[in-house]
């Protein structure tokens, strides 16, 4: 009998090389995109969403592409159809699922109060959330519902804590995901200010964190997609069409998520008992 090693930490390096490509890559797209399409210093609203909305698919495709080019996601589908890829009942991992999805959600939602308090001096430029057509209309209501609470946290999960997280898991260095996750994801919000980038990177701590305990990017989608539904309900999001709306659209996204998770980068135990 032997023990199968868990894979080498060269697979996490270049899944970190990757999902640093993919993100320049796919912001410099949309970003030309929305010059092209007349955004200039003041994109309209629907401008806005349509970057925002490209930028999403980038992300969750490039996603896919880099699990499938590194092999990171080996998907372990048993024999037993109540059990999920990771071996867990479909009802338990729904519970884990929304218990740390909600978890993960509350932290999050203190992480500005927390960096307000303890770095006072950082602040950034005015971005609104009126530019994304809040309040403008019921069907910008929903193109702005199903881009923000949908398509954004979908797309960032799965490159950043999907494939990020999940590789370095997947080599034995939860330290490592974790401190890959808080850095890169900081790093990634540097064009709006020093405080969104302590946010972000707060953030990308704690749903490192929510990944590795859930083993379900479900979990760390629903975080995200609660945080900026609520962000829209305070920016003025209100009628019964739009609050279902939005409470379908996470309901989607955290579904989509568990699925896609195991296809991703979920890791399989870090040593495997052969004969």
């Amino acid at each position: 009998m032997t023990v199968t090693p868990p894979p080498p930490a060269a697979d996490a390096w270049r899944a970190t090389a990757g999902v640093i490509v993919a993100y320049g890559a796919v912001i410099l797209i949309a970003g030309l995109v929305g010059l092209l399409l007349g955004g200039g210093d003041e994109p309209t609203a629907g401008t806005t969403r349509a970057t925002l909305a490209l930028q999403a698919v980038g992300f969750s495709v490039a996603a896919l592409l880099l699990a499938e080019g590194l092999r990171l996601g080996r998907p372990r589908f048993g024999t037993d159809p109540s059990a999920s890829a990771t071996g867990t009942p479909w009802a338990d991992q729904a519970l884990t699922v929304v218990a740390v999805g909600a978890a993960c959600a509350v932290g999050a939602y203190l992480a500005g109060p927390l960096v307000a308090a303890l770095w006072p001096q950082l602040a950034d430029r005015p971005t609104p959330v009126g530019g994304l057509g809040v309040g403008s209309g019921l069907g910008a209501d929903l193109g702005t519902i199903i881009v923000v609470a949908g398509l954004v946290p979908l797309g960032e999960e799965l490159l950043f804590r999907g494939v990020l997280v999940g590789a370095w898991a997947r080599a034995g260095r939860p330290v490592a995901a974790v401190a890959a996750s808080t850095v890169l994801f900081g790093l990634a919000h540097v064009t709006v200010g020093p405080r969104t980038m302590a946010i972000a990177a707060l953030l990308g701590l704690l749903l490192a964190g929510g990944l590795l305990i859930s083993q379900s990017l479900g979990a760390v989608v629903l975080a995200h997609a609660l945080i900026n539904g609520i962000a829209l309900l305070e920016a003025g999001l209100d009628g019964a069409v739009e609050i279902t709306a939005l409470l379908a659209v996470i309901a989607a996204a955290t579904v989509a998520a568990s699925r896609l998770s195991p296809l991703v980068s979920w890791p399989a135990p870090a040593g495997t008992l052969t004969e």
